[in-house]
């Protein structure tokens, strides 16, 4: 007897076209039985599931096959300069105190990080006619 979640769903399925044979129709208490075996099957592989959720674990039973892993498509790169001892981060994206990258489009906007926004050197920075922080080049 097969023991994947494909299998069942074969199972389940020629259940279905055996109840709805005119000529010879499938017992309606077997397939009640059937259909209950499926669900204590499916509520099985639930917990199967949690289990690997809460546990990390990288594999289960087989029961559910394991997905082919996605091949990561990485977004368009965009120039980056070396920015005071830290990675490489474009220049528009980092801190202009400290060099973290920025992550919030208002943080870009205004070329700080949460942290350095309040830093006294911060009030210091060149600003252009708009109170903005003049982006610095590299």
């Amino acid at each position: 007897m097969a023991k994947k979640i494909d299998d069942l769903r074969d199972h389940l399925f020629e259940t279905l076209a055996e109840l709805r044979n005119k000529e010879t129709p499938m017992d309606l208490d077997r397939a009640r039985a059937i259909a209950e075996v499926g669900k204590v099957i499916v509520e099985s592989a639930k917990v199967e599931v949690d289990f690997l959720k809460v546990t990390g674990a990288a594999q289960g039973t087989g029961f559910i096959p394991e997905a082919e892993p996605k091949a990561k498509t990485l977004p368009a790169a965009t120039p980056a300069r070396r920015i005071e001892g830290h990675q490489n981060v474009p220049i528009s994206e980092a801190c202009m105190l400290c060099g973290i990258r920025l992550t919030t489009p208002l943080a870009i906007e205004r070329g700080l990080c949460g942290s350095c926004s309040d830093r006294p050197e911060a009030k210091n920075l060149p600003k252009n006619g708009n109170g903005k922080v003049v982006a610095r080049t590299a």
